[in-house]
């Protein structure tokens, strides 16, 4: 097997482990078990365990900036479909991640999730904030309304719901805790009518 077909069999199967059970529960010794590799081989690629957690997610932010930018430039769908699915595969990411994986990273390698929430700021900045802006000029979205805040207020509130502390006490996982903040922010707290 070439080097890069090996690399490529190894972050493939760390990425599922990893997400599924946290990266502190994963050990190399699952992972060459489960590809059927040596230790030794991975650690030939790998130097450590965390060099490994670096390139998974590499490769699952560059997954992910690819997927939201080929959705947001779809130009064969109208903005409304657009929108929704931004926030539907948006939504899809984050039910890639096991319960409680966020918080475990948090605590184990403090600079890899501090960089990774950086890379999903970038994500509002670069991507929804344009698609706001867009559903501004449309008419679609509210024109009394600055589309960067709108951009603000979504990742305001990405940071505040998706952070370690707040997914412990709310007890869901971050797809369930995305979900019910995009319904809260794009459909409001009311049950009923407001009276005309």
């Amino acid at each position: 097997m070439e080097r890069s077909e090996a690399r490529e069999r190894i972050v493939r199967k760390a990425m599922e482990e990893i997400l599924a059970k946290g990266y502190t529960k994963v050990t190399m010794d699952q992972i060459s078990s489960a590809l059927g590799m040596s230790k030794k081989t991975i650690y030939q690629l790998f130097p450590s365990k965390r060099d490994l957690l670096r390139t998974v997610l590499n490769k699952l932010q560059k997954e992910i900036e690819e997927g939201v930018a080929t959705r947001v430039d779809a130009k064969d769908m109208d903005f409304r479909e657009r929108w929704r699915t931004v926030l539907e595969y948006i939504g899809l990411q984050y039910s890639r991640f096991g319960p409680g994986i966020v918080e475990a990273l948090h605590g184990a390698e403090p600079e890899i999730y501090e960089s990774l929430n950086a890379f999903r700021m970038g994500i509002v900045k670069n991507h929804f904030a344009r698609l706001a802006e867009e559903g501004t000029q449309l008419g679609i979205l509210r024109k009394d309304l600055d589309p960067r805040l709108l951009a603000a207020v979504y990742m305001a509130s990405v940071q505040a719901i998706l952070n370690p502390a707040t997914l412990q006490d709310l007890g869901v996982p971050p797809s369930q805790a995305y979900h019910d903040m995009v319904r809260l922010l794009f459909e409001g707290i009311s049950s009923v009518e407001s009276p005309a």
